[in-house]
């Protein structure tokens, strides 16, 4: 971060601190998966929970209560990409759901670990941190 602040997890606490060690604010948040940040604040996903967005001060700025998703990531179009057990979705900056795309059935028993934006445009999904699958920019995967 530009502003040489953190953002750490204990248990159910997200805690943003300071280079110096001093925490700056923190919010419960319970099961945190994962963290992203945005050009304006942070994504976040839990384990059995929603997708949160937060301002860079930790104010929640939204909750989709309709998306439990294992990860998330900005992307260059302002959008976030999203990563489920079943399927990948593209949410705009408000956390309203642009479009969602079923995973192909024989990849429900794996296990995503991370997605990121290619840079034409589509999104590589991390499975199991040992394979790779490949989608479109629309999110359309085949094989």
């Amino acid at each position: 971060m530009a502003d040489a602040s953190f953002l750490i997890t204990i248990v159910n606490n997200l805690i943003k601190i300071d280079a110096n060690g001093s925490i700056l604010w923190e919010r419960e948040i319970a099961d945190i998966n994962s963290i992203a940040p945005t050009s304006n604040g942070y994504i976040l996903t839990s384990i059995s929970g929603p997708i949160l967005r937060y301002d860079l001060n930790g104010v929640k700025i939204w909750e989709n209560q309709n998306l439990v998703n294992q990860f998330a990531n900005s992307i260059s179009d302002g959008n976030i990409i999203s990563m489920g057990d079943t399927a990948l979705t593209k949410i705009d900056g408000s956390g309203n759901i642009i479009w969602q795309k079923q995973i192909p059935r024989v990849y429900f028993y794996l296990k995503f670990s991370s997605i990121s934006q290619a840079n034409d445009g589509g999104y590589f999904l991390f499975v199991n941190n040992s394979n790779l699958l490949k989608t479109d920019s629309d999110g359309n995967y085949s094989t």
